[in-house]
C-alpha cells in the first residue's frame, strides 16, 4: 500500500448518528468570481441543485496586517428537499449535506462540482481542504453518555445534581492534534436547549429529520480534519486528499466512542474495549 492509497473503510454504521457533514476547499480568491455565476448556477442545476441564493457573509481581512471587516456575496445553490447544498464564495466553496451516505457518493458529487468551478472560474491555487462531520448522540432514559462516549469526551454531569432543576446546560470538551501535514479537532458538545449543530454552524440553511424533545439532553461529536496546502485547483487530486482527511476523522470518531454505542449503531464485529 502506497502512501496515497486509500485505507480500509471500516464497515458503514446502518444506523450512524450523523446528521450533518461538509467539506470546504478554500482558494486564492478570484475577484471576478460573480461574472461566472450564472453558468455555474446554470450547471448546477443539471447535476440536482435548482434552488438558488444570494446573501453576504462578514469576512475579517488581515492582508493588509491591520484587521479589516469585508462584506462578501455568498451564492448557496441547494437541492430540491434542501438536503444538500452547494456555497460559494470569492475564495472558497463548500459542500454540505443532512443526508451522507458514503464518502465515495459525497466525493463524487463534490467532484462534479469542481469541474464546473474549473469549467467557468478562473481558480488557480487551493490553500486549505477540511472536511467535517456532526454526530447526535441520544440515549435511551436508563443510559448514561459514559455508555456511549470515552472518558476524555465526557462532560460535567448536570443531571447527575440531585435536588436542582437545571433548566438549561451547555458543556464543551475539546481535543486537538497537529499531524506532519494536517490538524484534527475532536469536540464534544452537551446541551438541553434544543441544539443539535455545533453554534459555528447554525443556521446551514439545510433541512434536517431531527426532532428533540423539550429538555432531552444530546451530545454532539464534532469532527475536523483540515490540511494547510498548496496545490492546483485540480478535481481529482483534491478529492483524493479529502478523502484522506476523512478516513482519519473517521477513525477518529471511532475511536471517540464506545464498542456499545457502534453495537447502538449498527456496527458488526467490534471488539469490546
Amino acid at each position: 500500500m502506497t502512501a496515497n492509497a486509500p485505507l480500509t473503510s471500516p464497515n458503514k454504521l446502518d444506523n450512524a448518528p450523523l446528521v450533518h457533514t461538509v467539506a470546504q476547499v478554500r482558494f486564492s480568491p478570484d475577484l471576478k468570481i460573480s461574472e461566472a455565476v450564472p453558468n455555474i448556477q446554470g450547471d448546477l442545476k443539471g447535476i440536482g441543485f435548482p434552488r438558488f441564493e444570494k446573501s453576504e457573509v462578514s469576512n475579517i481581512d488581515l492582508s493588509s496586517g491591520v484587521p479589516k471587516l469585508d462584506q462578501l456575496d455568498r451564492w448557496d445553490f441547494l437541492t430540491r428537499d434542501k438536503k444538500t447544498g452547494v456555497a460559494l464564495t470569492r475564495d472558497f466553496v463548500v459542500l454540505q449535506t443532512s443526508a451522507y451516505d458514503t464518502f465515495a457518493i459525497f466525493g463524487d458529487l463534490l467532484r462534479q462540482v469542481l469541474e464546473i468551478l474549473a469549467k467557468y472560474a478562473r481558480i488557480d491555487v487551493v490553500e486549505r481542504l477540511g472536511i467535517r462531520y456532526v454526530d447526535l448522540v441520544r440515549r435511551q432514559k436508563d443510559e448514561s453518555f459514559k455508555d456511549y462516549l470515552k472518558p476524555g469526551l465526557v462532560g460535567f454531569p448536570f443531571d447527575e445534581v440531585h435536588g436542582e432543576e437545571i433548566i438549561e446546560s451547555f458543556s464543551a470538551v475539546q481535543s486537538v492534534a497537529k499531524l506532519a501535514d494536517s490538524a484534527l479537532t475532536i469536540r464534544c458538545l452537551q446541551a438541553n436547549n434544543g441544539q443539535f449543530l455545533p453554534p459555528d454552524l447554525a443556521p446551514t440553511g439545510l433541512h434536517y429529520e431531527v426532532v428533540l424533545e423539550k429538555g432531552e439532553l444530546v451530545a454532539i461529536i464534532d469532527s475536523d480534519h483540515y490540511a494547510m496546502v498548496d496545490m492546483d485547483f485540480g478535481p481529482k487530486a483534491i478529492i483524493e486528499r479529502l478523502d484522506s482527511l476523512h478516513q482519519l476523522a473517521n477513525k477518529a470518531f471511532r475511536s471517540a466512542v464506545t464498542s456499545h454505542a457502534l453495537k447502538q449503531w449498527g456496527a458488526i464485529n467490534v471488539q469490546s474495549v
